[in-house]
């Protein structure tokens, strides 16, 4: 069967079955076959589950909603519906047992317990399976101090219970008593409810002691769980010791779990470049362990941290089927109540209301890795960016879906459905030939009968501080706002004066188009073609009714005005995002340079929370602007960054508050890189004890500098280092010919690195350079780079996943694709060093 109708055929059938692979009746039970393959029992058909986990049940989310007076089963039924309307069928939470045991492994009926039981009970109205996994180890705390619990784990420490014989003991009772305990919702038992399809007894363990201690460990916890009547997979993660691999290949655990996080945690800020070559392929290495092999495997966590990507979970799911996953969930789907802030996990962001570009590539993600059959391989990257119907484009931004029923995609697209007449289903942010849209939030479009259709819009939403920098339930890193906006919907089952009838509660629009065009509001809508009759109908779609609706109203609406990063081309125009109620043409930018005088420059709206200002002509050369942001609302008059309030000029108005803009570029000459403005630095090792960086001002030539020290550096194994570069920079490269560095190392006259550029298809071009002891200026012609190896930075999780990537392009280098620098010095260069420096003052293209 060749690949194009493959995935139609599995396409028309995972559309036809709502994204949810299987029915839920009783029946509906897992077998693993000879081959290690999970597979429905009633259709003998593989098994695939993909989806998210989701703790509001414990641990900070609960207290947060507490905190804010949420009504915690209403902002579950709320998240549960969201997770549905992406189409996913997967949901595994590591279950805080601190918060609902004592010290003796005693289960403690609780509001916890409760909560965790109501979920599960709403996701199997859902037709969304569940993998529990009982014991998670941790405390309760994060990102705040741990309370003070009774739980066995907070008693013995995550090393001590794998070990320490009372601790295992009281695990055993724990789980016998979590899997004999009933789910009041469902009157079953975790394992009487089929919609439960597995467990994975642990989180993350810690194993000391010897093999035998692990492997009769993970046997006796197995056989506990065994006992209570469960017949279904146990798992046991792998991954996290992958020395002690194969003691826990030699247990009795019926299948393995691991996880992936392709450019590691808690960046302390978001994160740039392109990270498609870090998903490129996920690597086991435990093959080769006879105990591991024919056995399902499951991805109990993963995500793109420290970015808001819509790129990279298609991906991710693709590489999990190549590798033979299963079961793949993404921590963690932030709750809407508290995504406001993204307290819950600083280094994951993730919400439809607040993420919608990412959220959208995570329900295209589902497709691909419910469609996909386990074992294919599509390439390397970039050519594995195209595959059956999906595609992929990092200087987009766009993940797309295009077969014949459903059209998904994840920004503003030119590509057109494959057949616009059989189309059933689409869902995007931005506008597409289908839809013309000018919010920023996510839509569904679904057909319901011929001439039918349901319209869901979600609010605007704007950004407002990085999310993944220290957060607070005080601070807001996005707002989302209700705006009406004119729609065009181009639909030939439609019309072109198709009707509009409002759905969700308060909803009281009725309303026809006009050439296809309507304003509409936040809510969920009911478009009939002229002369369909709204006759009885089914009031639901799948598993969702027709009325439903979850949006968030803005926590804070008070105005708000930051900078946004500058863009490719971007010198002629200072952006700034803005929330809050903005009349008309009534934002004013104050511009100034020295040796000018200063100019008023009216905004333009470039989208919802979007402004610019036009740069005077005479000033846009390479120096420093400083400028500030007036907002005219009625008789206020309001001034950013300082707040002011008042008249322009008055003459008791002391602040100096500016924000500055840097033109950087002037002729043929391009700074790419100089410390004062870039302080993002990826090293290998990470977070060695040996390796320090920071920045100094030599002490001759006053130069502010990037300082990287490696103390014994002859035990390193290699040492990389990578910069990111802000595509503004790439405005006036045309005609470049040299790569020119400006730095030098301290306690070693000479030393051999390599220097590289990387481009957006990841392939690196690099040469040897000397760098010596005193302040050298390099000058390398760009025709002398050469094609090489990519270093993956920052590294993964786990650890054994590649550290090189070779892009299967073939492509000559382009200046303006340029998306990193990567600096590399072999471990054969530093033997023979017990501790060096290496200074950089800047980099550029002339």
């Amino acid at each position: 069967m060749n690949v194009k109708k493959y995935f139609h055929i599995a396409m028309v059938l995972l559309l036809i079955s709502s994204a949810k692979g299987q029915s839920h009746d009783n029946t509906s039970v897992l077998v693993v076959d000879k081959q290690g393959i999970m597979r429905w029992k009633t259709s003998g058909k593989e098994a695939r589950f993909f989806g998210v986990n989701y703790t509001t049940p414990f641990a900070h989310a609960y207290r947060a909603h507490k905190q804010l007076g949420i009504d915690l089963e209403a902002a579950i039924r709320q998240d549960v519906y969201h997770l549905s309307r992406l189409g996913l069928n997967a949901f595994r939470v590591h279950v805080w047992d601190v918060e609902i045991s004592d010290r003796e492994g005693n289960l403690m009926a609780n509001e916890h317990l409760r909560l965790f039981d109501f979920i599960l009970a709403e996701l199997k109205r859902r037709g969304i399976y569940a993998l529990i996994t009982p014991i998670a180890f941790w405390g309760n705390g994060y990102p705040e101090r741990d309370e003070k619990l009774p739980g066995f784990s907070a008693y013995y420490g995550k090393a001590a219970s794998t070990t320490n014989k009372e601790a295992i003991k009281a695990q055993e009772r724990y789980l016998q008593q979590f899997f004999s305990h009933k789910n009041p919702y469902t009157g079953l038992t975790y394992g009487e409810d089929p919609n439960i399809v597995a467990t994975e007894i642990n989180n993350e363990p810690d194993h000391g002691g010897d093999e035998q201690q692990i492997t009769t460990y993970i046997n006796t916890l197995k056989q506990v769980i065994k006992k209570t009547g469960w017949k279904k997979p146990i798992f046991y993660n792998i991954s996290q010791n992958p020395s002690k691999a194969a003691a826990v290949a030699r247990s009795a655990a019926d299948g393995f779990s691991f996880q992936w996080y392709p450019v590691g945690l808690v960046a302390g800020g978001s994160l740039q470049g392109n990270f498609l070559p870090h998903v490129d392929r996920y690597t086991i290495p435990f093959d080769t362990i006879p105990g591991f092999l024919k056995k399902p495997k499951m991805v109990y966590e993963f995500d793109a941290a420290d970015q808001v990507q819509p790129i990279l979970f298609p991906a991710m799911a693709r590489s999990f089927r190549e590798a033979g996953f299963q079961w793949a969930t993404q921590f963690a789907y932030d709750p809407l109540a508290i995504a406001y802030a993204n307290t819950e996990y600083q280094t994951h962001y993730l919400n439809l209301a607040y993420t919608p570009a990412k959220a959208i590539s995570l329900l295209i993600a589902g497709y691909v890795f419910r469609s996909l059959p386990s074992g294919g391989h599509y390439g390397k990257y970039p050519q594995s960016a195209s595959f059956g119907p999906f595609k992929l484009d990092y200087l987009k931004q766009l993940s797309l879906m295009n077969t014949d029923t459903a059209f998904y995609y994840t920004t503003t697209t030119e590509e057109r459905p494959v057949d616009p007449t059989s189309l059933r289903h689409l869902a995007g942010v931005g506008s597409s030939p289908v839809i013309d849209f000018p919010g920023t939030g996510a839509y569904f479009l679904d057909k319901l009968e011929n001439g039918v259709w349901r319209l869901e819009l979600m609010p605007d939403v704007i950004a407002l501080s990085d999310p993944f920098e220290t957060p607070s339930l005080k601070k807001e890193v996005n707002r989302v706002t209700w705006n009406f906006h004119q729609l065009k919907i181009n639909l030939t089952d439609l019309g072109a004066d198709f009707q509009i009838h409002g759905l969700n509660e308060g909803n009281t629009v009725s309303e026809v188009a006009k050439h296809g065009t309507v304003v509409l509001g936040p809510g969920t809508y009911l478009l009939t073609r002229k002369g369909v009759e709204l006759e009885d109908r089914s009031t639901t779609m799948g598993t969702l009714s027709l009325r439903e609706f979850a949006a968030p109203k803005p926590v804070y609406t008070g105005l708000f005005v930051k900078p946004a990063p500058p863009t490719l081309g971007s010198d002629s125009l200072i952006h700034v995002y803005v929330a809050g109620e903005v009349v008309g043409d009534s934002l004013l930018m104050d511009m100034e340079r020295w040796g000018s005088f200063a100019q008023q420059v009216p905004m333009l709206r470039i989208k919802p929370g979007l402004f610019a200002a036009p740069i005077p002509t005479a000033w846009r050369r390479a120096g420093r602007l400083n400028y500030r942001v007036w907002i005219k609302n009625g008789s206020t008059r309001q001034r950013f960054p300082d707040n002011y309030k008042g008249e322009p000029k008055a003459w008791d108005d002391f602040s100096s508050a500016w924000w500055t803009y840097d033109i950087l570029q002037q002729g043929n000459w391009s700074l790419l890189y100089r410390p004062e403005n870039d302080r993002r630095v990826f090293t290998f090792p990470s977070h060695h004890p040996s390796i320090r960086h920071d920045y100094v001002i030599r002490p001759r030539s006053s130069a502010f500098v990037l300082n990287v020290t490696l103390r014994d550096a002859d035990a390193l194994p290699g040492f990389a280092l990578q910069l990111p570069i802000q595509p503004a920079r790439l405005t006036n490269v045309f005609g470049a010919r040299e790569l020119i560095i400006r730095g030098g190392m301290e306690g070693i006259a000479a030393l051999p690195i390599s220097i590289g550029l990387i481009d957006s298809d990841g392939q690196c071009f690099s040469k040897e350079i000397t760098l010596k002891s005193t302040d050298s200026l390099i000058r390398i012609p760009l025709d002398l780079l050469q094609q090489g190896k990519t270093f993956l930075l920052p590294r993964p999780y786990p650890g054994f996943l590649p550290q090189w990537f070779l892009s299967s392009s073939e492509k000559m280098l382009d200046i303006q694709k340029i998306d990193k620098l990567q600096i590399y010095i072999e471990r054969d260069n530093l033997l023979l060093n017990k501790s060096l420096g290496l200074y950089l003052e800047a980099i550029w293209l002339e």
